[in-house]
């Protein structure tokens, strides 16, 4: 879609629609003139924009658009306009986490699990950088058709607090979403272990499909986050894995000290969590196929043997089989009497499909067979 010529204009970019709005503000899809792109451009809305509060947009805008990493939306640029901040990132086609939670969208436990180790690799990489993000929530986490995993709304949440410290609820919010920030956030205190605290509410809600926190009174919000302990995963679903249950609960603790040291721990643990999700699947899909290879001791009852079959004489004629059952070598003198029973014609015609002549029909019973000869009795014969 092409703007038309009388298009508003944020900065040098041209307003093509509105995509949505949130407690920080506006977001149009926009194009770049200049390098003739489609890009998403944010209005930071609701704020008083002061000297220090410009500086402190502009300082943190920098800080994140020099993370690059594949779970982090890129920031292209920033600005301001007519008193109004802005910045511009890339345009990305795919649906917030909070919306493919609310419609109860039908994903595997293994295909939960990526997505929130995908976010926390994004994060991890962010505070390794010195960035926290302080507002993650399922409506700041986007889905991507391919099934990528893009964090939105980088350092926001710090200039939005820097603007608002006075009046914490001026936008209808704190610093975040209630539900998903960890309590010490809401003292003002928070560091990476504030994000990891809520990478575990956006994840408690994703596995079990209620918030770990929740009510219609932020007081009372604000009361459960300080006092409050939620279920565990496995008491809302006794087929989640214990461990994953323990690593969540783990991570929403009260204390940061009592959490994971950090992002990067608690994703191993969780990766620990799905390769075994995904080890166990591949056994089941095993078991389900046609057994091969197996121990003779589970392939069931073991078939009686088969009487021997003497070896080829020389010319390569098949001799008939041995019917001595009491011996299990052929007859060793050429004074036996015995004589095997006649093969029937179905065995003759089982054995030619095989690849073998078939077999002679058996003389009459008062004619006696001449012994087998094999390799070792000629070698017998030929040095005597």
């Amino acid at each position: 879609m092409s703007p038309g010529p009388t298009a508003e204009k944020i900065g040098k970019y041209e307003v093509i629609d509105l995509i949505g709005r949130g407690g920080m503000g506006t977001i149009f899809r926009a194009r770049d003139p200049v390098l003739q792109r489609p890009v998403a451009l944010k209005v930071i809305s609701n704020l008083e924009v002061t000297p220090e509060l410009r500086a402190r947009f502009f300082r943190e805008a920098q800080a994140c658009a020099r993370i690059t990493h594949p779970n982090i939306v890129i920031i292209h640029d920033m600005g301001e306009d007519s008193g109004r901040l802005f910045i511009v990132m890339e345009l990305l086609e795919g649906e917030e986490l909070r919306r493919v939670i609310a419609r109860q969208a039908q994903l595997s436990l293994s295909d939960k699990l990526d997505i929130v180790l995908q976010i926390c690799d994004g994060l991890h990489f962010a505070h390794q950088k010195g960035v926290v993000h302080r507002d993650i929530k399922p409506a700041n986490i986007l889905l991507l058709r391919t099934g990528q995993v893009k964090i939105l709304d980088f350092g926001i949440a710090q200039i939005a607090g820097a603007a608002t410290q006075r009046d914490l609820t001026r936008t209808g919010m704190f610093m975040g979403t209630l539900r998903y920030m960890a309590p010490e956030q809401v003292r003002g205190q928070a560091d990476r272990r504030s994000d990891l605290f809520s990478v575990a509410a956006v994840s408690y809600e994703l596995l079990s499909g209620r918030p770990p926190f929740s009510g219609d009174d932020p007081l009372q919000i604000l009361e459960q986050l300080r006092t409050t302990t939620p279920p565990r995963l496995t008491e809302l679903d006794s087929s989640m894995p214990t461990e994953l249950a323990d690593v969540i609960a783990q991570a929403l603790q009260k204390e940061p000290g009592d959490r994971f040291a950090d992002l990067g721990q608690m994703g191993r643990r969780l990766d620990l969590i799905r390769r075994e999700l995904v080890g166990d699947a591949d056994r089941e899909a095993v078991a389900g196929d046609k057994p091969r290879n197996r121990p003779s001791s589970l392939l069931g009852p073991t078939r009686p043997p088969r009487s021997p079959t003497c070896q080829p004489a020389a010319g390569g004629r098949t001799m008939p089989e041995c019917r001595r059952p009491t011996e299990s070598r052929c007859p060793a003198s050429p004074g036996s009497q015995s004589a095997p029973a006649p093969h029937s014609r179905g065995s003759s015609r089982s054995r030619s499909t095989s690849g073998f002549r078939p077999l002679l029909e058996a003389p009459p019973p008062t004619r006696p067979l001449p012994p087998c000869r094999t390799p070792a009795r000629r070698g017998q014969r030929q040095a005597r």
